[in-house]
């Protein structure tokens, strides 16, 4: 995922983490709020929970390359936060994939959906 489309800076994961609305799914939560950028940037993050910092990055890295994957699906102008649980460990590709597509849905960020509408209607 290009460096552009990475929220990197902790000031965004804690103003996400505040004020962003969430979603759950027992492989991850997902985290939103809009911003005034005309892109979508996403971060990734797992507790130690998840295991060793080996694990910890390739849950990582299944998160992120499923969300690479749906970026011509989704919404621009927002900051997404996903929160890999540890269950994740042991999921496979195939559903790490089904809990992103899942997650978006959820919030109304995939265009075209039938939630679309939910995430219009929130207040921020």
């Amino acid at each position: 995922m290009l460096k552009r489309f990475r929220l990197r800076h902790t000031a965004d994961f804690e103003r996400l983490n505040s004020e962003g609305k969430r979603w759950h799914h027992s492989l991850a939560v997902l985290i939103v709020r809009p911003n005034e950028l005309g892109i979508n940037r996403f971060g990734f993050t797992t507790s130690k929970r998840v295991g060793r910092a080996v694990d910890r990055n390739y849950a990582k890295r299944r998160f992120r390359e499923a969300v690479r994957r749906r970026l011509g699906e989704v919404r621009t102008g927002w900051d997404c936060l996903f929160i890999i649980k540890p269950k994740s460990r042991r999921a496979s590709s195939r559903e790490v994939e089904h809990a992103v597509r899942g997650l978006l849905d959820q919030a109304g960020l995939i265009i075209g959906s039938e939630s679309e509408d939910r995430i219009g209607n929130q207040q921020y």
